[in-house]
């Protein structure tokens, strides 16, 4: 009798040591403050329920409502089980459709002998058979009234569980809780990052494009439907600069710009074909040809000393227009000079 009572203390103190070390995991599963403490506080939550009842192996489905489909995402077993997450990555509803009409409804399945639903649940029947489960307890994990998952028990001793079994929806209903929580502060950390991310490569573009800028006198875009420009930026050496200052009380137009500066400051035998060339819609034609327009002409010495220069128009994609367009004004100098001195060393040459 001594040994009896003896022996049911220890077991009466060991399912309270599980009950409280499942209790502990639900609070550390609160407090995780990242993906490996909430992993480790699961764990030791499934392998907590997993002593107290018995069980083979407690495992956790998470449903992916993208894919549709259930993946066994979380799984203990007890010494000498044969896991089988690795064979439960892709469950439908419709291969459970009686766990989940049950689960919808917010109810537990409890199953005392695996034969007594072989007709009632053959789905579930064949599912749990391969892997020599002959009892099973599982309920329905909600966040905010939606069903995101189940948490299962194989092989459980279901006479000592029934007890259990009430304190099972609390569970599903915390880490339901605990999981969206964890999500909506991980989503935040990483909408935060990815801002931080973003302004980092809008620093960068706005450095590499102050870079590219240098070379370029004058650079802006136009729209070829309207005509009109937006400045990016004008050297103020640049003889544009001029022309600019003479229209800023008025809204930009490429057109008039382009004639501005032909008439003021470009060297008519360099470039003949100047004002067809860059027109607004020739522009617009020729980019539908290709992707990128180059053309070069010789210029009235800026305060700079720069007289050669090389204008180049490409598309930039928008989502109102079909495109606009990028037109800089590049100076040339140093690659006319160089071109010059090769053809000077080739005609010594030949001579």
């Amino acid at each position: 009798m001594q040994m009896t009572i003896e022996n049911t203390y220890d077991n009466l103190k060991s399912s309270l040591d599980d009950l409280e070390l499942m209790l502990h995991q639900m609070v550390r599963i609160d407090r995780a403050r990242d993906v490996h403490e909430l992993h480790d506080s699961i764990q030791n939550l499934l392998q907590a329920m997993g002593d107290y009842t018995k069980a083979d192996r407690v495992f956790i489905f998470e449903f992916r409502d993208a894919l549709h489909i259930y993946r066994n995402t979380y799984e203990w077993c007890a010494p000498g089980i044969t896991p089988q997450i690795d064979n439960l990555q892709t469950i439908e509803p419709s291969d459970i459709p009686v766990w989940q009409a049950a689960f919808e409804q917010g109810e537990n399945i409890v199953i005392p002998n695996l034969e007594d639903v072989r007709d009632t649940m053959p789905g579930e029947y064949e599912i749990l058979r391969v892997q020599d489960i002959h009892s099973e307890i599982s309920f329905p994990i909600f966040s905010k009234d939606a069903l995101i998952g189940f948490l299962g028990l194989d092989n459980p001793t279901i006479e000592g569980s029934y007890r259990f079994i009430n304190l099972l929806a609390v569970v599903g209903s915390h880490l339901g809780g605990a999981w969206a929580n964890f999500r909506t502060s991980a989503l935040l950390e990483q909408s935060q990052s990815d801002l931080r991310d973003s302004m980092q490569a809008l620093q960068k573009d706005q450095q590499v494009l102050e870079a590219l800028c240098r070379d370029y006198t004058c650079v802006y875009t136009l729209d070829p439907v309207t005509d009109r420009i937006e400045l990016v930026q004008v050297d103020p050496n640049a003889n544009a600069q001029l022309v600019l200052a003479a229209l800023q009380t008025r809204q930009l137009s490429h057109h008039e710009i382009i004639h501005a500066y032909y008439q003021n400051f470009v060297v008519k035998a360099s470039a003949r074909d100047f004002l067809t060339r860059l027109d607004g819609r020739a522009l617009q034609e020729e980019l539908n040809r290709k992707e990128r327009v180059i053309y070069r002409f010789r210029a009235l010495p800026n305060s700079a000393g720069q007289e050669y220069f090389e204008l180049q128009a490409v598309k930039i994609n928008t989502k109102n227009n079909p495109y606009r367009i990028l037109v800089g004004f590049h100076h040339i100098d140093d690659i006319v000079n160089e071109e010059l001195r090769q053809q000077k060393e080739l005609e010594t040459a030949l001579a």
